[in-house]
């Protein structure tokens, strides 16, 4: 089931799966797009038509615009698909409005004899935007998630739930330095931080890529002579790991070993950015995983 419940904008005429919510949210949505709106949702008779927008064609030499006449069903309710006889008279309709091509806006999808239909037309050129193609839009733009928020409110609270995002504590995004290559840590999701000591004195702590960044600094510390114990980056940007470490590092790293100055401010850097990918509520992966405990006791 997709993430997206379209059933959250209200069918207000049920016999006819019409809906001036959805209609308006179609207006939205094709604006953010870049449309240009020349007929917007309206009471009464309309022709056969539920929107009328434009846009504008960028030719090397000439510049154009084209209009389309939109069409709007909302039949997620029944889940059924949109079929020819939902769509009449499609090529007259276009033409009383004076458009070049039919737009539909389906919050289900299609029927094969519609799109059968549609591609068979010579004179009208024809697009649409199904529930999968509205979809990827509200997922993938900046525009779309701010229509998503505003017209499906549960789905998006799903959606953010299942796809978290660092929290906007710091003014900008914090970033976390492999100490080999430089790459931002944080983006690659995964990594190492290592604690490099000698008689139970923290000399070092670095952070590395896994593999050959990690292998080249490890080299550096044993040139030194020093021993390392290392944790996996990747645990700390679960919510329950990285409360899990915080603890583990409280109990027994900073008990059993002293920190030089710098030390101790690459170990900030580590929890102030991972604190900031944490700061937000698990996903129903990470609570399979790590369960929900109820007591500090149970963590």
């Amino acid at each position: 089931m997709s993430i997206v419940n379209f059933s959250e904008i209200p069918i207000e005429n049920t016999e006819e799966g019409i809906s001036d919510e959805f209609e308006l949210f179609a207006r939205d949505f094709l604006e953010s797009y870049g449309f240009k709106t020349i007929a917007g949702p309206d009471r009464g008779s309309d022709l056969g038509r539920d929107l009328i927008v434009e846009e504008q064609l960028e030719g090397v030499v000439n510049h154009q615009k084209f209009r389309w006449l939109v069409s709007c069903k909302h039949y997620t309710k029944s889940g059924k698909s949109v079929g020819i006889n939902d769509e009449n008279d499609i090529q007259d309709r276009v033409q009383t409005h004076d458009c070049q091509g039919f737009l539909g806006f389906y919050s289900t999808i299609p029927s094969n004899s519609l799109k059968r239909k549609l591609e068979g037309f010579d004179s009208i050129e024809f697009e649409i935007f199904d529930k999968e193609r509205i979809s990827q839009y509200l997922f993938r733009s900046a525009d779309g998630i701010k229509l998503f928020e505003r017209y499906l409110p549960d789905s998006f609270r799903k959606y953010n739930t299942e796809n978290p995002r660092p929290s906007n504590i710091y003014e900008k995004e914090f970033e976390l330095r492999c100490d080999h290559c430089g790459k931002n840590l944080l983006e690659i999701g995964d990594g190492v931080l290592a604690f490099c000591e000698e008689d139970n004195f923290v000399e070092e702590i670095y952070t590395a890529c896994k593999g050959k960044c990690d292998r080249v600094l490890q080299n550096h510390i044993k040139e030194k002579g020093l021993s390392d114990h290392w944790d996996q980056l990747s645990n700390l940007k679960r919510p329950l790991g990285f409360l899990r470490w915080a603890l583990k590092l409280h109990d027994h790293t900073l008990s059993k070993y002293d920190l030089n100055e710098s030390s101790k401010k690459k170990l900030k850097s580590v929890v102030a950015g991972y604190f900031q990918q944490v700061s937000r509520n698990q996903t129903n992966q990470e609570r399979k995983r790590d369960g929900q405990p109820s007591s500090l006791e149970a963590i």
